[in-house]
């Protein structure tokens, strides 16, 4: 992974794939949670049960569609969590995120009939803020990520937002690079981006879907932190929520033209 700067891949058996390993799980499971004694010698498909991402062996379509298929089945996968499928062409397989679907909404947003509804009035600004402070060792920030079962965090001075924190931040991470989860977390985000902390996106509740969508499509972002009047954090959304939003949008129109 770190030599192709990619953070997962899928795990076969045979033709068949039972899932997706990554290297922030690959993390949690020989070193989040094993007091820093990795065990490098277990086998990736070893992760797929313990990190709650096995499929079942028997299914071959749970994370994987057939071109030409509706976006049915997608939107629901990635609106429970689910940040990555496969699409079977003639010519093999696709992978599609929930980055390519956001961008793909972005798009198509018009098709909804949504106008300038916000993120406030449509509900996306739900999930609780989870930070730590810039001097928190980034083991100790990943381990709360993990045990609050989120994938970023919102890294703050003085309780002022000045960076953020996510699993896409050990992209390139190597065995030999274990060290630098001693430092604080803002010297290893500094470390992993050539010296700058990356740029994070604040939003304001009025912001609308639409704009919402253009921005974290347009700036690659996985997530954006919600600032109230008072310039306070306040909230965050993922690519998630945006999806479970038109996965509901998507459920109410079936059941009402049922």
């Amino acid at each position: 992974m770190s030599d192709n700067q990619v953070l997962s891949v899928p795990v076969m058996k045979g033709e068949l794939m039972r899932g997706f390993v990554d290297i922030y799980e690959i993390l949690s499971y020989t070193t989040f949670f094993n007091d820093g004694k990795i065990d490098w010698q277990k086998p990736a498909s070893s992760l797929l049960g313990t990190m709650g991402n096995e499929r079942d062996d028997d299914v071959m379509g749970v994370w994987v569609m057939r071109e030409g298929e509706s976006l049915h089945k997608p939107l629901q996968w990635l609106s429970k969590g689910v940040r990555r499928f496969l699409v079977e062409t003639d010519d093999g397989f696709r992978l599609v995120t929930q980055s390519d679907l956001v961008r793909y909404l972005w798009k198509i947003y018009d098709k909804f009939n949504l106008g300038d509804i916000t993120i406030e009035k449509a509900n996306l600004i739900t999930r609780p803020v989870f930070r730590v402070d810039k001097r928190t060792s980034t083991i100790d920030a990943f381990k709360k990520m993990r045990a609050q079962e989120i994938n970023g965090l919102a890294v703050t001075e003085n309780d002022s937002l000045i960076g953020s924190l996510s699993e896409s931040d050990l992209r390139g991470v190597r065995m030999d690079m274990m060290d630098r989860l001693q430092f604080p977390v803002i010297d290893f985000l500094k470390i992993q981006n050539l010296g700058v902390i990356p740029e994070i996106i604040t939003v304001r509740p009025g912001m609308t879907v639409k704009s919402l969508l253009e921005t974290m499509s347009k700036k690659k972002k996985h997530r954006v932190f919600v600032m109230d009047d008072k310039k306070r954090l306040s909230g965050v959304i993922t690519l998630t929520d945006i999806i479970a939003f038109f996965w509901r949008l998507t459920m109410e129109y079936w059941f009402a033209t049922e």
